[in-house]
């Protein structure tokens, strides 16, 4: 879960001039089902909510904080003189088995069970989160693919252009571990 401050300013920002409506509880309702991923029944009898009324509730509010990712994760202010400019690095989450698309693609060779992996990047000369890319199916792609867009094996043609390898300013790199080694752009 997350702190009080965090809380705080998470409902500050959804609460805004956009939804001045939105309620306290109604937040905590929706970290409480993003921290323990409860079923409706669970999540009414502790909330005092019916179970439909759960549904959108939960719905709404983190629909909202999804939303959030735009307006607080943005890749730039960079001084122009700076060379090395982010730190990036491929994050596991552990996740429940998915029932829907059962797979090896999904097993995280870290902790051994189902995940997820998201690539982030940390601005270097301040403290800002620029840059997530994911989810990915934890045992489907490297850090390094994920990066560029796609594998040393593609044509650089056949990249993901949304990369983060594609939105590095020229003459910049990033930092990173050895899962990034012969990226071209990057420092490991």
């Amino acid at each position: 879960g997350v702190g009080p401050k965090i809380v705080r300013i998470i409902f500050d920002d959804i609460r805004g001039d956009e939804f001045p409506q939105a309620k306290l509880k109604d937040i905590l309702l929706a970290f409480n089902w993003l921290k323990l991923y409860d079923t409706e029944h669970v999540l009414a009898g502790r909330w005092g909510y019916c179970e439909d009324n759960i549904r959108c509730k939960v719905k709404e509010y983190v629909r909202r904080i999804q939303f959030l990712k735009h307006k607080k994760i943005v890749f730039g202010g960079f001084d122009e003189n700076e060379v090395f400019i982010v730190s990036v690095d491929g994050v596991n989450f552990r996740t429940q088995e998915f029932r829907l698309d059962p797979s090896s693609k999904w097993y995280d060779h870290k902790t051994k069970s189902a995940g997820l992996t998201y690539e982030l990047a940390l601005a270097i000369r301040r403290q800002a989160l620029v840059w997530i890319n994911g989810p990915f199916p934890a045992g489907a792609k490297n850090d390094g693919s994920i990066f560029r867009g796609g594998t040393k094996k593609m044509k650089i043609d056949e990249w993901d252009k949304a990369s983060l390898y594609f939105k590095m300013p020229p003459n910049t790199r990033a930092v990173a571990d050895s899962g990034y080694a012969g990226v071209s752009n990057v420092t490991t």
